[in-house]
């Protein structure tokens, strides 16, 4: 006889079990063990390029990145290199060329430059200045062209260490950038005078200047001569617009170029201390004897009352280095650029590597991975499948 059993109605169970929404029927569906393992599997397959074909890809965009590095090296190597040498310098009988080219704001009756050095020799012996009156303020057109003067020396100052080989294999140059000649002449009095020239003096230490009154030399004395009472009409305000020394060459740099003070006294002194330097320039671009030269500069107010004693002027003094500097510019072999172009092939082909091996780790991880799973899950379902039989509850109903 059988005897039906009821189960408990609990409330709780029967709002688990209510749902609205439709479900597949139990044979319909296909269970995994592996969740959503089928789902790896399929993305890796869709997405990834077949492995056969992997090989291939790799290969190639190995060999247009060596083509492209190959060909960049190639256009940018330099055949030729710098090298410098450093000696003592036992020239001491040969002349010293300084080139000059400074506006002052003063008119050119009231002043007057001259160069002594430590020697004492007659300064007219090193020659004289030209001196032409103009007008200290520029034209447009000029103003744009020493403001242009003014930025790139400056930035070649702040830069040179960085790109002075650059500027010595390019043959830059900037001796000949003159300003343009005035379109108009202002309808005014000019205010200024320009003195420009070259000067010859004994390769020895030595102080050029120019200040208030004209230059003389009386029984080996040497004195400015000047009219009474024009002190403070002085105006030493000034703009270089070259100061050199020796042949003019390409690659030197002259850091006084551009400069530009403006005075609010008339008793202001401006110093100049230069450190020149002997320099051969072997290159392509020049072969000559000049020199090169670094400045700090000094500005303070004559003031006797305060103890700021001196003479209100443009004061430059300059002393010779015993060293000699040699730039020499030598061919660098091919055998160079063959060596460099194995070192990006083999740089290449170990990165490649690396990266290949990468993928591969990757791509066995989850694609392999997902495989299995794939088929440990046909097994289990075939298992199934075939083990099906009475359970528990069928025997217990049956009783």
């Amino acid at each position: 006889m059988l005897r039906q059993r009821r189960k408990t109605i609990v409330p709780i169970e029967i709002v688990k079990d209510l749902d609205v929404f439709l479900k597949v029927e139990n044979d319909l569906k296909d269970p995994t063990t592996t969740g959503g393992t089928s789902k790896v599997r399929f993305l890796v397959e869709s997405c990834l390029i077949p492995y056969i074909y992997y090989p291939f890809l790799v290969a190639l965009i190995t060999a247009l990145v060596v083509l492209c590095l190959t060909f960049i090296r190639i256009i940018t190597f330099e055949n030729t290199s710098l090298k410098y040498d450093y000696s003592v310098d036992w020239d001491h009988e040969s002349k010293l060329k300084i080139n000059v080219d400074i506006t002052i704001a003063t008119q050119c009756m009231f002043i007057g430059s001259d160069v002594l050095d430590v020697t004492n020799k007659n300064p007219l012996e090193a020659g004289k200045l030209d001196e032409e009156d103009t007008w200290f303020e520029l034209s447009n057109t000029q103003a744009r062209a020493f403001k242009n003067l003014q930025i790139g020396n400056e930035l070649l100052r702040k830069q040179y260490h960085a790109i002075h080989d650059v500027i010595w294999l390019d043959g830059f140059n900037m001796h000949n950038e003159q300003l343009p000649k005035r379109e108009i002449n202002p309808d005014r009095p000019k205010d200024a005078c320009r003195f420009h020239g070259t000067l010859e003096v004994t390769k020895v230490a030595g102080n050029f200047h120019i200040i208030m009154g004209k230059s003389f030399s009386l029984f080996g004395a040497h004195a400015h001569l000047s009219p009474l009472g024009i002190e403070y009409a002085m105006n030493f305000s000034h703009r270089i617009d070259q100061f050199s020394f020796g042949h003019p060459s390409p690659g030197l740099v002259q850091p006084l170029n551009g400069d530009l003070k403006l005075s609010k006294t008339a008793t202001q002194m401006y110093q100049y201390f230069i450190e020149v330097v002997p320099t051969v320039v072997d290159t392509r671009h020049a072969n000559v004897e000049t020199y090169q030269y670094a400045v700090t500069e000094k500005t303070r107010e004559i003031n006797h009352n305060q103890g700021s004693h001196g003479i209100p002027g443009i004061f430059i003094r300059y002393e010779i280095s015993p060293m000699k500097i040699t730039v020499k510019e030598v061919n660098r072999s091919y055998w160079f650029l063959l060596v460099e172009i194995g070192g990006i092939i083999g740089g290449v082909f170990a990165t490649s590597g690396m990266i290949h091996s990468i993928i591969n780790i990757l791509y066995e991880s989850f694609y392999k991975k997902g495989e299995k799973s794939h088929h440990e899950m046909n097994e289990t379902i075939i298992i199934a499948k075939n083990n099906v039989g009475v359970t528990p509850e069928s025997s217990a109903v049956l009783q």
